[in-house]
């Protein structure tokens, strides 16, 4: 690491909060598919609660959707995480910034 440049591997959600608004350059990301392959925890995003405005405002919308059944758990709380994630990463996200999410 240097001055120009830093990497960061760490849980998304967590290493965005610690950087500041309008800092990075280009953003590369290999987020969690939501299914539970291999069993890795991180790859179980389920929590129905967003932590940013836009996850909570999408996840008021999607929990009636849960509890009458017409959408998967699952489903509902990984549409969450990426909202949460995206809404992080527009926040620190310099303009112009180059990103990468696959």
């Amino acid at each position: 690491m240097n001055d120009r440049w830093r990497i960061l591997e760490s849980d998304a959600l967590v290493a965005l909060d610690t950087l500041e608004e309008n800092s990075v350059d280009s953003i590369v990301a290999d987020l969690p598919s939501g299914s539970g392959f291999m069993g890795f925890h991180w790859d179980k995003k389920t929590g129905l609660s967003g932590v940013t405005e836009a996850g909570a405002i999408l996840s008021e919308s999607l929990n009636p959707l849960v509890k009458a059944k017409c959408l998967d758990k699952k489903m509902a709380g990984y549409a969450i995480f990426v909202c949460d994630l995206l809404a992080k990463s527009l926040r620190v996200a310099k303009p112009g910034c180059n990103s990468l999410w696959w």
